[in-house]
C-alpha cells in the first residue's frame, strides 16, 4: 500500500474562484440580515438558490468583469459542483466544458447574478407573503417537472 497523499479536487478543481456583481452581493447580504430562513445561509447558498431560479427562468446576467471573488470552488460539496458543471454543459451543449472550471464558473454566475436579484426583488415587492410564494414556485417547479 503506498504512502501517498492526494489532494481532494472536485470537478470545478481546487483553484477555481467564483464571484458576485458587487451589487449583487449587496443584496444577497441584505436578504441574508432580513429575511429569517436565510439567516443561517452561507454565501455560497444563496449563489446556488440564485443559480436554480436564473436556468429555471433562463436568465443570465450578462457582465464585462466577474464581479466581486466571494470564495474559493472548495466551498462547494461535489454534488454542488457537479450541478454546477451539469449546467455548463446544458447552456454550452459541449462535454468539453468539463475541462474549462472557470468558464462553467463563469455561466454559472451569470445565472445566478440574474436569479438573486429576482429573489430580491421578490421579496422586496411583498415580503409578507414571500415564504409561502417561494413555496409555492418551487412546488410548481417540481409538478411540471423543472420546465
Amino acid at each position: 500500500m503506498s504512502n501517498c497523499w492526494v489532494e481532494k479536487m472536485g470537478v470545478l478543481g481546487n483553484k477555481a474562484r467564483f464571484y458576485l456583481d458587487p451589487v449583487v452581493k449587496k443584496k444577497v447580504e441584505e436578504l441574508i440580515s432580513n429575511i429569517p430562513i436565510f439567516k443561517k445561509m452561507k454565501m455560497k447558498d444563496l449563489f446556488l438558490l440564485g443559480l436554480a431560479i436564473g436556468v429555471k427562468k433562463d436568465m443570465m446576467m450578462e457582465k464585462e468583469k466577474r464581479g466581486e471573488q466571494i470564495a474559493d470552488v472548495t466551498v462547494f460539496t461535489d454534488e454542488e459542483q457537479w450541478l454546477i458543471a451539469s449546467v455548463a454543459v446544458w447552456k454550452t451543449g459541449n462535454v468539453n466544458i468539463l475541462i474549462q472550471p472557470e468558464k462553467m464558473l463563469e455561466i454559472a454566475e451569470k445565472y445566478a447574478n440574474a436569479g438573486i436579484l429576482e429573489l430580491y426583488d421578490m421579496y422586496f415587492k411583498n415580503p409578507d407573503t414571500f415564504v409561502e410564494e417561494l413555496d409555492l414556485k418551487i412546488k410548481e417547479s417540481w409538478k411540471d417537472g423543472g420546465k
